[in-house]
């Protein structure tokens, strides 16, 4: 089997133009193939849709544009093949012209929730503001989940803790998630108002494990042409 990439599009429409999140499924999905392994999955508005593609997304910014770019304004698309250690971000406007430039996808954080077992009032560290790259979608979904930022399953996972050094978290934050590591239900990142990031106690009994999976979606991107382009 390839491997499973999870592919997340952002279509901007111009001014006064329409553009149908079926449109765009349409392009990207010819009439033999629909998503591989990943559920579909969109929104209104600016036009967000999540589907499954073999190895990655990166022939999807052209597909939209070569059909549809004279009614839009740019095209976004952050994937995370499974092979792969990061998510990598790549877009189209419609002054931009030549190759896309593929990068990794960085992702904000401002705080951590550390919830105890058996209830209780979290421990919250808040104003962190710190980067972090890579989107863990290694789980197969559900075709009935409310958005494509809630994985339908996790797999448990040895040191979320290690993981989460790499993304810059705080010493002082990591070392009083280990000393009180024993005691916790879950711990979380959040960003703006919402958990980006779960780590949480599987299984039963004493020892039970971790499991991690990440709930990043365009509202906490930080790849810093993103950023500009939406000032965010």
């Amino acid at each position: 089997m390839a491997n499973i990439a999870t592919v997340f599009v952002r279509v901007q429409p111009v001014d006064g133009a329409e553009v149908a999140a079926e449109e765009v499924l349409g392009l990207l999905m010819d009439p033999g193939r629909g998503s591989y392994h990943v559920p579909v999955w969109h929104r209104a508005g600016v036009v967000d849709v999540q589907y499954g593609a073999r190895w990655s997304g990166v022939s999807a910014v052209e597909q939209i544009w070569d059909g549809i770019g004279e009614r839009l304004r740019s095209v976004w698309v952050r994937y995370l093949d499974s092979g792969a250690d990061f998510d990598r971000i790549g877009h189209r406007t419609a002054g931009l012209a030549g190759t896309v430039d593929w990068r990794i996808c960085e992702y904000w954080y401002d705080e951590v929730r550390l919830i105890p077992a058996g209830g209780g009032e979290p421990w919250r560290a808040e104003g962190l503001w710190l980067r972090r790259a890579e989107n863990d979608r290694s789980v197969l979904g559900d075709a009935q989940l409310d958005s494509p930022t809630t994985p339908a399953s996790a797999y448990p996972w040895r040191d979320f803790l290690g993981q989460w050094r790499s993304y810059g978290v705080a010493d002082t934050v990591l070392d009083a998630i280990g000393s009180t590591i024993d005691s916790l239900e879950r711990a979380e990142l959040w960003s703006r108002g919402r958990p980006v990031e779960v780590a949480q106690r599987v299984g039963p009994g004493p020892g039970r494990a971790w499991a991690r999976w990440s709930l990043d979606d365009w509202d906490s991107c930080a790849d810093a042409e993103y950023v500009e382009h939406f000032g965010g």
